[in-house]
């Protein structure tokens, strides 16, 4: 086995984990004994746990990879949403990269590895062809999983001709019916509530993304009526931003709202994750760290590129798409501080039982935060509770 497995133990219970892809397996203790010492074990069950590490990849070398990435493929927005994580003075009056050098930044993304893509924006779909752009992703370059993010409030012709390469159509929403609004534009709900309906005639692949903050984390039950009542998945994302900022306060979640969110989440009882948390499927991965600037990169709508679309910031610029000839090799470089970033050596992250399956959390946040991607997840409130009560309910 390589350096990426870990040995460790929650709550008594022996676990071998894998950071290249998350695998996990619980280990009695003769079975760990076997692994650190060497000592004798049940030659029948040493057998099948070999056989396991083999098929789980214990035994992969491979250490780098780029896995996915984002790509904001305009900055222009239709809508005033509070908090917009990808916000930027005069974003209306940007110039755009041209659809050749949106394409060659792809073709570089797909020679480092990138299986999924998600485009973001801006509202990417103000763009007039982004058809040519999904088409291209999905038949010249074969990418095996393509993701876009909308606000939905367009015309539906916008939509038509990308949506058939579209294997993931998310469209993020604020209200739970037509009257509730939050932190989006007033009087759209209405509209992207019969657009959902409309492309969905279109296709099936459409998931809603909620944005949970102090002023609708309690209505969390009414967005899963929802999206069952259109027949659509959904996921929640968590408001993140300045947490100083007098903005933002009336939306900041404190760590009483966050325990009060995890118990509505386990309520629900659904299979519905928390982007940019490593609260997902009710299931337990290994991790020893996030995965931005290694696993994850994010490209603005100048080709520069950053660890993850919550960090676009000059501090953590790694470089430009259109200017590097490999992108895998500049993620590579000394510039990538994450490349060296283990829950184990962060701060307040280090002695918790349970930091082999959080990885510490979000780096954005931290910085949002503390202005510092060394700190712990500032939502870690969340993630402590989530998988204190998964690892009890499992024994």
């Amino acid at each position: 086995m390589n350096k990426n497995v870990k040995i460790f133990n929650v709550n008594g219970i022996n676990i071998i984990g894998n950071f290249n892809n998350g695998a996990v397996i619980g280990l009695e203790e003769d079975a760990l004994d076997y692994l650190e010492k060497g000592s004798p074990y049940n030659k029948d069950k040493a057998l099948e746990l070999e056989r396991a590490l083999l098929e789980l990849g214990y035994y992969d070398e491979t250490d780098f990879r780029v896995d996915s990435a984002y790509l904001h493929v305009n900055d222009r927005c239709n809508l005033h949403c509070i908090g917009c994580y990808s916000y930027v003075e005069n974003r209306n009056n940007k110039t755009e990269l041209t659809y050749e050098e949106i394409c060659n930044i792809l073709k570089k993304l797909k020679e480092s590895g990138v299986k999924g893509i998600v485009i973001s924006g801006g509202e990417p779909f103000l763009r007039d062809d982004m058809g040519k752009i999904c088409r291209y992703i999905k038949e010249e370059l074969r990418i095996e999983k393509l993701c876009t993010i909308t606000n939905g409030t367009l015309d539906i012709d916008r939509y038509a001709s990308a949506i058939d390469y579209i294997d993931e159509f998310n469209i993020s929403i604020d209200g739970y019916n037509e009257q509730v609004q939050y932190i989006r534009d007033k009087g759209i709900m209405s509209l992207v509530l019969s657009n959902i309906k409309r492309i969905k005639e279109l296709t099936p692949n459409i998931n809603l993304i909620v944005t949970l903050h102090k002023k609708n984390y309690n209505e969390m039950g009414k967005y899963n009526e929802l999206a069952e009542e259109l027949g659509v998945s959904y996921s929640f994302s968590i408001f993140t931003n300045e947490f100083g900022d007098e903005v933002f306060k009336d939306y900041i979640l404190g760590d009483d709202d966050l325990v009060k969110i995890e118990k509505i989440l386990m309520d629900l009882n659904v299979n519905t994750k928390i982007s940019d948390t490593p609260i997902g499927t009710f299931g337990i991965n290994c991790r020893k760290s996030c995965e931005a600037g290694k696993k994850l990169i994010s490209i603005d709508s100048k080709g520069d590129i950053y660890p993850c679309h919550m960090l676009h910031s000059s501090r953590f610029k790694l470089g430009n798409a259109l200017e590097t000839k490999n992108i895998k090799e500049l993620l590579k470089s000394p510039n990538n501080m994450f490349l060296g970033i283990e829950v184990s050596k962060i701060n307040n992250c280090k002695e918790c039982e349970y930091k082999y399956l959080c990885g510490g959390g979000c780096r954005g946040r931290s910085f949002l935060k503390y202005d510092s991607i060394q700190e712990k997840d500032a939502y870690c409130a969340l993630n402590y509770r989530y998988f204190k009560n998964l690892i009890e309910n499992i024994i």
